[in-house]
């Protein structure tokens, strides 16, 4: 079982550094497309880990599990 606080650090101060150099690659755009999320990136992938490293087979019973824990994760 890994600390998902731990991952959700790491994949944080991994993003505080890629996404600056991602963002400097892309292409200028008059239009985005991008919809506002409640949650940010370091949030959604920390739970995209879990659910990999936690060899779910489907994303409903993960989230079914998810939501059922009383603290949220295991």
């Amino acid at each position: 079982m890994i600390d998902i606080t731990e991952v959700f650090c790491k994949v944080d101060d991994f993003l505080k550094e890629f996404m600056p150099e991602y963002e400097r690659t892309l292409l200028s755009s008059k239009n985005p497309r991008v919809n506002k999320s409640s949650m940010n990136l370091s949030e959604i992938l920390t739970i995209l880990t879990n659910f990999h490293v936690e060899r779910y087979r489907d994303f409903k019973a993960y989230y079914t599990r998810l939501q059922c824990s009383p603290m949220g994760f295991p």
